[in-house]
């Protein structure tokens, strides 16, 4: 979903995923059941932006948030569904719709590269439990197996009877860590009972190789726990994300027919 933003230099938490979760339900109000929103996993708002005191600041005229889905049909109400209302708000900024653009499921190889969307949770989320927010190394056999599990959570089959290896990116982690920026942080959820949940989250590249219907999965509904309140979120980074769109933004025609009347 392809949003102008209206009022640039407005600020947003740097964790601004319940803001999503939120902005989504309430569209979702619409008609269309709310039950449906664990049925998709989202990415963090996408634009130029830099660090402020209070969150994130973005300053560029458009913005994006980024929905998988199994269902194409559900992707296909949640386009309509923003593109019904002229704006919207998420948190102090105002969007409003413009257009939405469709990715075709690739032809997937064995081995992919990918980037994180959204930060992957790799350990069940549990109130008042240290070991959900605790650090792991991602170079160790600890991370791999908490990877592997969290990939277990994903898929029917048995992970450890698949073709499976899990190889993060270890330069671009030292970089980051050179440069003093962060991969791993604690975020703050609210969890069905009602109960404040503390867990890691990790954001860096890494190669995946798994056989195709694997791939599909994560990319289709993510990777991890707490994929429907924005967390784990995949894209493949091959460089041709053009060659993935669909050929035209199916929303704009409605767009444009919306605004005629």
């Amino acid at each position: 979903m392809v949003f102008n933003l209206k009022n640039k230099g407005q600020v947003v938490p740097f964790f601004h995923q319940p803001l999503i979760k939120q902005l989504t339900e309430e569209m979702l109000g619409s008609g269309i059941e709310l039950s449906e929103a664990a049925k998709t996993t989202f990415s963090t708002l996408k634009g130029q932006s830099k660090v402020a005191k209070a969150g994130l600041m973005y300053f560029s005229n458009r913005v994006t948030i980024v929905y998988a889905s199994k269902s194409r049909d559900l992707l296909q109400k949640l386009s309509d569904g923003f593109l019904a209302r002229p704006v919207w708000r998420l948190g102090n900024l105002e969007l409003a719709p413009d257009h939405a653009i469709f990715e075709r499921m690739p032809s997937l190889s064995t081995s992919i590269r990918y980037v994180c969307l959204s930060p992957l949770v790799l350990t069940q989320p549990e109130a008042h439990s240290p070991e959900a927010k605790r650090f792991i190394v991602p170079g160790g056999m600890e991370f791999k197996s908490a990877f592997y599990r969290a990939i277990q959570s994903d898929i029917e089959q048995d992970v450890y009877q698949l073709p499976i290896l899990f190889e993060p990116d270890m330069a671009y982690i030292a970089k980051l860590q050179e440069e003093a920026k962060k991969f791993a942080r604690i975020y703050s959820l609210v969890d069905a009972k009602g109960e404040l949940v503390e867990i890691r989250g990790y954001t860096f590249p890494f190669v995946l190789t798994a056989p195709a219907f694997v791939h599909q999965t994560l990319l289709n509904e993510g990777l991890g726990f707490s994929r429907s309140q924005g967390f784990g979120m995949l894209d493949i980074a091959d460089g041709h994300f053009n060659e993935r769109l669909e050929a035209m933004p199916v929303a704009v025609a409605s767009r444009e027919k919306m605004i005629a009347h």
